[in-house]
């Protein structure tokens, strides 16, 4: 899976990271090392305007490109449209355009917050992505086992959250980290 961020419209929905900053980008850049490396996931960022004299810290996973004299989203459609299968692509934007076009080809996509949420989420505590499952998922395993009367009986058992993440939230978002992983 290759990730193709578009990186202000990352930073301007992002709570802890603000465009006025100077250092955002590198800010961003050392927000997503964490996830993406762990995972292993190439990933693109797609930043507006001319590269800034001071170049930014990478990554082998991650790849940084400005856009110059066209905009990062005209830069995501064109490789969006390059030869490469849509299953193996996931674009993160919350420009309408950029994420229908996205859609249209057949790409996953993912609007800013979605993306954030869950960075944050996993960032702050990793352990509910091993632990968080639905109950009809307990019960489902539960049958495979061959264990009888397993029920869950609080929202807190099931890895609900104060920022409203379900447990089947993140239980979707680690399989969608995990496919295409060998």
């Amino acid at each position: 899976m290759m990730y193709l961020i578009d990186g202000n419209n990352l930073i301007g929905h992002s709570r802890h990271l603000s465009l006025k900053d100077q250092n955002c980008r590198q800010n961003l850049i050392d927000f997503l090392i964490p996830l993406l490396n762990c995972k292993k996931r190439q990933t693109i960022v797609f930043f507006d305007g001319p590269e800034k004299s001071e170049p930014l810290k990478k990554t082998k996973y991650i790849e940084i490109r400005f856009s110059g004299s066209e905009t990062a989203d005209e830069q995501i459609r064109k490789t969006i449209e390059l030869p490469i299968s849509a299953n193996n692509l996931c674009v993160v934007s919350s420009d309408n355009e950029v994420y229908n076009h996205a859609k249209n080809c057949g790409v996953k996509a993912l609007k800013c917050h979605e993306f954030n949420r869950f960075l944050s989420k996993i960032r702050e505590d990793p352990e509910p992505l091993e632990l968080a499952m639905s109950e009809e998922d307990i019960r489902d395993w539960s049958n495979y086992f061959g264990l009888e009367d397993v029920s869950i009986t609080s929202r807190e058992q099931v890895g609900s959250s104060e920022e409203g993440i379900s447990a089947k939230d993140l239980k979707d978002w680690k399989r969608y980290c995990e496919e295409d992983s060998d």
